[in-house]
């Protein structure tokens, strides 16, 4: 009788609720491993929630709730694994971010060499602290799942690692667009006839929150039904609300600091076009979850990106440059058979391409790869 496989994957998330891409992927991963009669053992952070309804899933928590800053959770869960796999002797430690658990993942490997390890790499700017440490669990992993050709080649350039360690699993799509009964409290704000501009994802400096409201500023002159929503929070909130304020635009930009499931569906359903003028990303999850509603994204020009998109058929990948961002959003708002043509072209791209299942079959592969 074929033995059941096991799995330990301490994270600092696992919400199907989370605003983070990466958590969101690693709960989809697990939970298509958990489906597929997986063992997973998963240790978090004291009271981070989970999806309760998985079986095959074994959850420890961590006596602190909060982690600042993260990468101390390697040593916070170190007793985690020695303890568990001494009880369990699992199959292969999962690593989620080496940059926050890669030295949990080395010393456990000094103990226990034969036990594989797989590295889920999520972050595409580099570190010069922590990236000495990536590279040694790098050179003494599996196996290394990214999420875009991009984060392929930038660790075979980077970091020289073999071609064959890595596996690119992407990312899918939102899978629940039910409607919502009732509508959201600030869809109040939203006219029938208003046209919708959405920006969703953490409010940071790398995805350029400041530049779609720049881009807004400029576009209203033309378009006096205009709404901007901002789904997200982070560091440059409070930059956008100064402007907000300053500008008085608080009926025309609406701040929703976090949306799950059905609301969140409710805004995407809702919205015209979808803005992410990202300056780095290791994927681009919110961009498949926006195509799969059939509207077109206007996205920055960047190599993930353009794995997703192709420009002009499906969405439309643009520099940096506010002028090129203003055209291409008129020029969406003026046609709308082409807006609707680009968004049933998005929709159609993202349910074959990227969706969870293939996402579950090619971490599988990755792992049949290494148990052989």
């Amino acid at each position: 009788m074929k033995r059941t496989l096991k799995i330990c994957s301490p994270q600092l998330g696992m919400s199907s609720a989370s605003k983070l891409g990466g958590e969101i992927y690693d709960y989809q991963t697990i939970k298509g491993f958990t489906e597929r009669g997986i063992k997973v053992y998963v240790y978090l952070p004291r009271s981070r929630t989970y999806d309760k309804n998985l079986k095959n899933i074994y959850v420890s928590y961590s006596f602190l709730k909060h982690i600042v800053p993260p990468w101390l959770f390697s040593f916070l869960c170190l007793p985690y694994l020695f303890k568990t796999y001494k009880k369990e002797k699992f199959d292969i430690l999962r690593i989620h971010s080496p940059r926050f658990l890669g030295t949990a993942g080395l010393i456990f490997h000094i103990f226990h060499p034969k036990v594989p390890i797989i590295v889920s790499y999520v972050t595409s700017d580099e570190s010069k602290l922590f990236s000495p440490i990536e590279k040694k669990l790098f050179k003494i992993c599996s196996k290394i799942i990214v999420q875009s050709q991009f984060m392929k080649k930038k660790l075979i350039s980077a970091y020289k690692v073999p071609e064959k360690k890595v596996a690119v699993t992407y990312g899918g799509q939102l899978q629940s667009i039910e409607k919502l009964q009732k509508k959201p409290k600030l869809a109040r704000l939203i006219k029938k006839n208003d046209r919708v501009l959405l920006f969703m994802g953490v409010l940071i400096p790398r995805k350029n929150p400041m530049f779609v409201l720049e881009v807004f500023l400029e576009m209203r002159k033309s378009f006096q039904n205009l709404k901007l929503i901002f789904i997200g929070d982070g560091s440059e909130t409070g930059r956008i609300k100064e402007k907000i304020k300053l500008l008085n635009l608080s009926d025309e930009v609406i701040l929703i600091k976090s949306a799950f499931g059905r609301e969140k569906s409710y805004w995407l359903s809702r919205m015209d076009i979808f803005l992410l003028p990202s300056s780095s990303e290791g994927f681009g999850l919110a961009v498949t979850e926006a195509m799969s509603f059939g509207k077109p994204v206007v996205v920055s020009d960047i190599a993930p990106f353009k794995e997703i998109v192709k420009d002009s058929v499906d969405g439309y990948t643009v520099p940096l440059i506010q002028s090129k961002w203003v055209s291409t959003i008129k020029k969406l708002l003026n046609d709308k058979v082409l807006s609707l043509k680009i968004g049933e072209n998005a929709k159609k791209k993202v349910r074959k391409r990227f969706n969870w299942e293939t996402t579950y079959t090619l971490n599988q592969k990755a792992i049949e790869s290494i148990m052989r």
